[in-house]
């Protein structure tokens, strides 16, 4: 285990980097996967190339594309907000239903159980009524 001082010290140095020290540690870390993929040449300047690849400007889609995609998200959220109302809904009736339910008492007194899980659980719940 490394001492605190050695620590405080290499942060330091990674700190006072022009980059900062998050840069830094992640260059190092580009570095050793470099050099264990068997990479011998440039490691330093690949290093750097991945590093620097997230932060540079990428390709942009067409105004029409971006609209398009900023559409289906808003739909597609849309619909999960909706989903999410409607499972609200299912799950207050089938709490409501369970209640009734003649051994309601004996699952619900089971740790870990809640009213959704102990209707799972319910032998009743692998036939089906009329």
């Amino acid at each position: 285990m490394r001492s605190g001082r050695t620590v405080h010290a290499a942060s330091r140095r990674f700190s006072s980097s022009a980059g900062g020290p998050s840069s830094c540690c992640a260059a190092v870390c580009h570095q050793a996967t470099l050099r264990r993929a068997g990479r011998q040449r440039n490691v330093d300047t690949r290093a750097e190339a991945i590093r620097a690849a997230p932060r540079s400007d990428q390709l942009a889609a067409l105004p029409a594309v971006e609209l398009a995609f900023g559409h289906t998200v808003t739909a597609l959220v849309r619909v999960l907000a909706e989903l999410s109302r409607q499972i609200e809904a299912l799950e207050g009736e089938l709490v409501a239903h369970f209640h009734r339910h003649p051994d309601a008492e004996i699952l619900r007194s089971q740790p870990g159980l809640g009213p959704i899980l102990s209707a799972r659980c319910s032998p009743s719940s692998e036939t089906t009524q009329p």
